[in-house]
């Protein structure tokens, strides 16, 4: 797909695991990432993304590669392992559709994040409801006061 752009935010908690990775410390094992029903939705539907971990974590978010907007974030208050959070994407529209990645993370060391989960391409078929040409004159007609 091309270059992802991150927020300040989540590059500055990669930043931070990656060097604390180089010296064999801190990163922990990668969550899995799943959609339901499917990576494969109509405009409109409902669609959960679930991260899911067999280690502890109760903290996770959920980023899309190239959005400017900050990761979703979940933060479980009574967490056991195995872990799994849902992120709720209904109704589900196409600008949705891209790439998304989930991290775990522990609220004592929030900014040290696991590896990303393998990457969900999260299709979405269709258009949204479109305006008819006849109701754009009408609206025209009426913001120029002009029958």
């Amino acid at each position: 797909m091309g270059s992802s752009v991150r927020t300040p935010t989540l590059t500055a908690l990669l930043c931070l695991g990656e060097h604390l990775d180089k010296r064999g410390e801190g990163m922990y094992e990668k969550p899995s990432l799943t959609a339901q029903p499917g990576p494969s939705v109509s405009w409109g539907e409902n669609v959960t993304l679930q991260c899911r971990s067999e280690i502890w974590f109760d903290t996770f978010y959920l980023s899309k590669d190239g959005s400017p907007a900050p990761p979703q974030r979940i933060h479980l208050q009574d967490a056991a392992a195995p872990c799994q959070v849902t992120f709720n994407m209904s109704p589900v529209a196409s600008a949705q559709g891209g790439t998304y990645r989930c991290y775990g993370s522990h609220s004592s060391s929030p900014f040290l994040l696991s590896h990303p989960s393998e990457p969900l391409e999260l299709w979405v078929s269709g258009e949204g409801p479109q305006p008819c040409p006849l109701c754009v004159i009408v609206v025209r007609d009426l913001s120029t006061g002009r029958c």
